[in-house]
């Protein structure tokens, strides 16, 4: 993948860079974990090694996951909505104040009038495995 992934945590569109994430998968099937401490909440449900996952779906009706690249753990997110080019995405200079630290930029599809906002997040800081894994 060459580019940027944007996908939904609730209501906000979200964008990685794609080298972020060595796979996606569409409505994956995920296994609630027990006895276990946020962040990673939960596992894929798959042959292999099991994969920690981290859940941050505000809602359950489908589970998209975007598997990272660095660390061997995914994340859960509402719905993966795009594989964009390199020119896909473009710098939008009105970045928010008072943003969380895991926003990197503030960015929008080229020639989308109005509001359109996509926050490129770092994906690790974001579900809180900077530090856990």
């Amino acid at each position: 993948m060459a580019g940027w992934v944007t996908f939904l945590v609730g209501s906000r569109v979200l964008a990685v860079r794609s080298e972020e994430v060595r796979e996606l998968l569409r409505d994956a099937e995920i296994v609630p974990l027990t006895g276990v401490r946020a962040p990673v909440t939960a596992a894929l449900d798959r042959e292999g090694p099991r994969v920690p996952l981290v859940d941050l779906r505000e809602h359950e009706a489908r589970a998209d996951v975007l598997l990272l690249a660095r660390v061997q753990a995914g994340v859960v997110v509402d719905g993966v909505l795009a594989e964009l080019d390199d020119d896909g995405l473009e710098p939008d200079p009105d970045l928010p104040d008072g943003l969380p630290a895991y926003v990197l930029a503030a960015l929008r599809r080229p020639g989308t009038p109005g509001p359109g906002r996509v926050l490129q997040v770092d994906l690790e800081s974001l579900a809180g495995l900077v530090d856990a894994l």
